[in-house]
Parts: C-alpha cells; sequence; structure tokens
C-alpha cells in the first residue's frame, strides 16, 4: 500500500480520489470458519480500507484541497444470509467507518461516501452452476446488475455535483434492500 501511495505521488504529485474496492468473499459456515478464514476477510475487506483511507486523507489534508474517498460495500452490510458472517461483518464495518470517516474529514473538505451494490454479474459469478434469472428472482428491477450500473455513480461521487454529499451508504441493488424494509 505505501509503494502504490509514494508510486501515484511521483507520477502525478497528488492524491485526489481513492476507491477502496479490495475485498473478498468466501462463504462459510460459521461453525466451521477457522480464525484463519475470519481475520483473512476482515483483512482484506475492512482493514485494508482503513490504511488506505488514512493514508490518502493525509495527503488530502497536507495538499489542502479537499478530496473524494468511495468505500465499495455491499447489500451484505445491511441484511444476513447464512455462509457470510465474515464478510457481513466486514462490509458492515465498512458502512460505520464510511459514516465515521464522512464527518471527521469533512472539515478539510473531503467526502466519504460508500456504495453498497447488490447482485452485480461480474466474472467470478459466472461459475458453472451461475444461472441470470435465477440470481434476479426477488430483485424488485427484474435483473442482476452491471459493473456499467457502479462506474456512473462513482464518477459522479468524485465530481463537484457531490461535493455537498458524505457519510452516505448508496444502495445499487435494483430495489433489493428497499424490498428487505430498509436500507
Amino acid at each position: 500500500m505505501e509503494k502504490l501511495f509514494d508510486a501515484t505521488l511521483t507520477e502525478f504529485g497528488r492524491v485526489d480520489i481513492l476507491v477502496n474496492n479490495s475485498g473478498i468473499t468466501d462463504p462459510r459456515p460459521l461453525l466451521e470458519m477457522t480464525p484463519e478464514e475470519w481475520d483473512r476477510t476482515l483483512d482484506i475487506n475492512l482493514r485494508g480500507a482503513f490504511f488506505c483511507t488514512q493514508r490518502a486523507a493525509r495527503e488530502m489534508v497536507r495538499q489542502g484541497s479537499g478530496g473524494r474517498v468511495i468505500n465499495l460495500s455491499s447489500v451484505h452490510g445491511f441484511g444476513a444470509s447464512p455462509k457470510h458472517s465474515h464478510y457481513e461483518a466486514s462490509k458492515g464495518g465498512i458502512n460505520m467507518f464510511t459514516k465515521a470517516c464522512g464527518v471527521e474529514l469533512a472539515p478539510h473538505d473531503i467526502q466519504v461516501n460508500a456504495i453498497a451494490p447488490g447482485a452485480i454479474e461480474v466474472e467470478r459469478y459466472r461459475t458453472p452452476n451461475y444461472d441470470r434469472e435465477k440470481a434476479a428472482r426477488g430483485i424488485p428491477a427484474g435483473r442482476v446488475g452491471f459493473p456499467e450500473d457502479i462506474g456512473p455513480l462513482a464518477v459522479f461521487l468524485c465530481s463537484p455535483g457531490a461535493a455537498y454529499i458524505t457519510g452516505q451508504i448508496i444502495w445499487v441493488d435494483g430495489g433489493l434492500t428497499s424490498r428487505m424494509g430498509g436500507g
């Protein structure tokens, strides 16, 4: 992480935007999960976001011109499903981390928000058993999402039009969390 920031500063001289998009999900039953599996998920999904945000925010404060941090969360940060307790804990943590950072960094003109996708069809989900229609059942929009449903929101959150938005979790899930009664 330090090498990444050092290279960015060498190449561009500043840090204006950070997108914390590293994350893993490895479904495991609670009663069978090892401490190593728990730690690995929390380290990558939550601890990594903390250290990257801290480093980026330090640079943004030093620069004196504000900045943007976008954390990738998940509908799993709101609702639970079997075999995902470690993943859901990490994404719930991301949500509260986003809110806390949004409040703490606002005086420095640094906006911190989270995008919380629902079912987004990416390569890792296209397994031999993957069925797009089955995955879409229960989603009010009647379809799964695609990366193209996420990117424009990230661009907007980095634009001047989002200068007064901070500490928010924005659900991009085809209405799933609304149907679930929250979000």
